[in-house]
């Protein structure tokens, strides 16, 4: 399954950090859009992520959510696939 909070998430340049489960592994390029981490590790995985991304980082976390929504996600994206 799909959760349309990651896109909506992407789509306004929020990286996403989730747990390890159903599709969310597929769809966050950890590090770059996210971050993942197993389900019996949120309490200190969370804080610990939170607290490490850096201001420069999360620049460039957001241009890469952006990006990956407008690649993958957006309507010109989905016409351009229909089109081939």
């Amino acid at each position: 399954t799909q959760s349309a909070v990651l896109f909506d998430c992407y789509r306004n340049g929020t990286p996403v950090i989730a747990t390890d489960i159903g599709s969310f592994r597929e769809f966050i390029n950890y590090g770059k859009t996210g971050y993942f981490f197993k389900q019996d590790e949120y309490v200190s995985k969370t804080s610990k992520i939170i607290n490490e991304i850096q201001p420069d980082d999360l620049i460039e976390i957001r241009k890469n959510c952006i990006n990956y929504f407008i690649e993958n996600f957006s309507d010109n994206c989905f016409e351009k696939k229909s089109s081939k």
